[in-house]
């Protein structure tokens, strides 16, 4: 059964035949890279954030309607 390894000679000469450079650092292009489920998800919290955020504002107003409520019926007005 052959051996499915390379060694470092035969992985040398593959390297070299694909132009890939394997001798040291090489120069990239840099830059930031994003992923795009990151960014879905991210969407996603934002999205959710406002929802959240307008929801409570829907709850508070009703806590005022509803304190106005016991006040008035504390003091014998009608809801």
């Amino acid at each position: 059964m052959p051996n499915p390894f390379l060694n470092l000679d035969e992985m040398r000469a593959k390297l070299d035949a694909l132009g890939i450079p394997h001798d040291g650092w090489t120069k990239t292009p840099g830059g930031e890279t994003r992923s795009p489920l990151l960014e879905k998800q991210k969407e996603s919290v934002r999205r959710l954030k406002a929802l959240l955020e307008e929801q409570i504002g829907k709850d508070k107003q009703q806590i005022s309607d509803l304190h106005a409520a016991v006040q008035r019926l504390k003091h014998g007005g009608g809801v």
